[in-house]
């Protein structure tokens, strides 16, 4: 089939990060849509999801505290 292939994709704190890179039809968040958002899948070494720039960049004014992020406005 059309498998992707497991890659380097970005440098972590102490070694090459590996996933597959992906476009995600749709990302939603509260209010904000987005479509054909660039993502990765890492399928070893992260035990959370991140939000990147792939999708703030996308939605407007981001701001950020030591304890929160404000989207949009």
């Amino acid at each position: 089939g059309d498998e992707a292939a497991i890659e380097p994709v970005a440098g972590g704190a102490s070694a090459l990060v590996y996933g597959v890179p992906v476009t995600l039809a749709t990302v939603g968040l509260g209010e904000f849509e987005t479509q054909q958002v660039e993502a990765v899948v890492v399928p070893d070494g992260l035990d959370i999801s991140l939000l990147g720039q792939s999708f703030l960049s996308r939605i407007g004014k981001v701001e950020m505290d030591q304890q929160r992020m404000i989207l949009g406005g």
